[in-house]
């Protein structure tokens, strides 16, 4: 079971490495999204919670004006790019976090990731993972 499930992640990761993510919904049941709008520093404080990020099946984007820095082993079309600008501008915040299910889950003005993670780890979907984790150690 444990190997299926490690085949299945990686031709996941494949499939995702060398593909192009055109909207938010092909990212729906695989990942949490956060998008931050033109926030300094963000980008450092992200890699450096690289780990807890990875954890929480977290795939965050960076807008910067007309740049877009990510964690997304995919290629970002110009498509994706123009909804997350416009999520941005919809949510009028510069940090939003979008669960699994493709719901808003929380907005905020300043990135907090002990916040984020928190309400992250709230989620029932994060709480069955957990436990699912704590089975397989």
């Amino acid at each position: 079971m444990v190997y299926r499930n490690m085949i299945m992640a990686l031709l996941l990761f494949a499939s995702c490495s060398t593909a192009q993510v055109n909207s938010l919904a092909e990212l729906m049941w695989q990942h949490r999204v956060l998008v931050i709008d033109n926030m300094t520093k963000a980008h450092m404080l992200l890699t450096s919670n690289k780990a807890a990020i990875e954890e929480r099946d977290i795939l965050w984007f960076v807008i910067d004006n007309d740049e877009l820095i990510s964690n997304a082993p995919f290629a970002i079309s110009a498509s994706l790019k123009q909804l997350l600008h416009a999520l941005i501008k919809r949510e009028a915040s510069a940090v939003v976090l979008i669960g699994k299910d493709g719901g808003v889950k929380k907005t905020d003005n300043s990135l907090n990731l002990n916040v984020l993670f928190a309400v992250i780890d709230r989620m029932p979907m994060r709480r069955a993972e957990m436990a699912q984790q704590s089975l397989k150690q």
